[in-house]
């Protein structure tokens, strides 16, 4: 997933070396005799496999940032993504969000790197309403739960 400007335009670039070199291996007079036909179709399948993929990523990513993409959360293994791709529909970059936050924008690449493992709840519950997250109650029960075991935790260490 395609996090920031950054990595939108590096994607960007690969996509276009991937067609390129796709290409460049399916023009006539590319093609070489000595190389079996299923090498060749297997270098084919996995260049047009790497292509449709960074394409995909590269039209989330500009989905999301047009702020019309629905998002949902269904369970908390999906929030992480969600927060990030939230952020992303807000037109919040990480740089912003770390500002709002009083953060680094490094800390908040970190937290996206590493799906917000090592944030508390009180900076989660800062970040969900930041970005403007609707999340159904059965969820804000469990993360209060996740956020009450995490202040014990804290309380006795």
């Amino acid at each position: 997933m395609i996090k920031n400007e950054r990595q939108f335009r590096i994607t960007k670039t690969q996509r276009n070396k991937f067609a390129q070199a796709l290409n460049e291996i399916l023009a006539p007079e590319n093609k070489q005799p000595q190389i079996h036909p299923l090498l060749q179709k297997a270098q084919e399948d996995a260049l047009k496999s790497q292509l449709i993929e960074l394409e995909e990523q590269i039209k989330e990513y500009e989905e999301l940032k047009t702020g019309k993409t629905k998002l949902e959360i269904k369970s908390l293994e999906d929030l992480p993504n969600l927060l990030i791709k939230a952020r992303i529909a807000a037109g919040l970059t990480q740089k912003d969000l770390a500002i709002r936050l009083g953060l680094k924008e490094q800390q908040i690449q970190r937290y996206e790197a590493t799906e917000f493992a090592s944030m508390n709840f009180s900076k989660l519950i800062q970040i969900i309403k930041i970005i403007g997250l609707t999340v159904p109650e059965q969820l804000l029960f469990s993360l209060t739960k996740i956020g009450n075991q995490q202040n014990n935790t804290n309380l006795t260490a």
